[in-house]
């Protein structure tokens, strides 16, 4: 079951969660070394989590806090998609050595420099990039399998020269990059978790294992897509701040009224 709970005040979305971690924990008296996932969208709130349940329970523990990111590579290595080894490979820090490794010559990705860049500066390039790469792996997954697949090249962008070539290194900075690990990364295996989150045998696995989302005002639309398979056969509850303290879901625009 996919439930969303939401509140203006944060502090009421914590003592909400705090209550369920409470009483999961209470249920799980076997296996009570068993550590409870919650995922968060920053680690300051996930600090700020741990002080609020203590301060509300007086002990804090067995509580294991985890970016998206980590949470989607956790949840391919349970269902056999995706080796932590190869997630490895493309997390923050080893895309920024392997992009620093690549931009020893970037004008053979087409990156147009009339200058050569000192190794500061390329790694502050790489580690920029790498961020970029980050947020793909999440936000932009069809982008990064184009360009694999050199679609990049017929852009469907109509915003001039200049994002179009934009994308066009990126793409073969992309490809080198993921040809350099076997193309095995988080955006190459997400039709394969979703098949596994489907498939008969899975079921027993998810039933024992509710899922928590803290504090995110927005998520990407494969995650969305993650929780709802996820819901059909498991607990899965998303804790929303919502800014408006009144109901606004009917609320209509004029441009419609009219």
């Amino acid at each position: 079951m996919l439930e969303v709970i939401h509140s203006p005040r944060l502090e009421d979305l914590a003592d909400q969660l705090a209550e369920q971690l409470h009483a999961q924990r209470r249920r799980q008296m076997t296996n009570i070394l068993q550590p409870i996932t919650v995922v968060v969208g920053h680690l300051g709130i996930a600090r700020w989590l741990e002080q609020r349940i203590a301060m509300r329970f007086g002990i804090f523990a067995n509580v294991r806090f985890v970016l998206t990111g980590e949470w989607l590579n956790a949840e391919m290595a349970r269902f056999g998609v995706l080796e932590p080894q190869n997630a490895a490979h493309f997390s923050l820090g080893a895309m920024t050595w392997a992009l620093y490794s690549l931009l020893e010559a970037p004008a053979r990705f087409g990156m147009v420099n009339e200058q050569a860049l000192s190794e500061r500066e390329r790694f502050q390039l790489s580690a920029r990039l790498a961020r970029l790469f980050s947020e793909y792996l999440i936000y932009r997954r069809e982008w990064l399998l184009d360009f694999e697949h050199e679609a990049a090249r017929t852009t469907r962008s109509t915003r001039g020269a200049t994002q179009a070539e934009t994308k066009i290194w990126q793409a073969r900075l992309w490809g080198a990059l993921s040809a350099r690990f076997n193309g095995t990364h988080r955006a190459a295996k997400f039709h394969a978790l979703l098949r596994a989150i489907n498939s008969d045998s899975a079921t027993h696995t998810l039933i024992a294992a509710p899922i928590y989302f803290f504090g995110f005002n927005h998520l990407a639309p494969d995650v969305l897509t993650l929780l709802q398979h996820f819901g059909e056969h498991a607990s899965v509850q998303i804790y929303f701040p919502n800014p408006c303290v009144e109901y606004w879901a009917d609320v209509v625009r004029e441009r419609f009224l009219a």
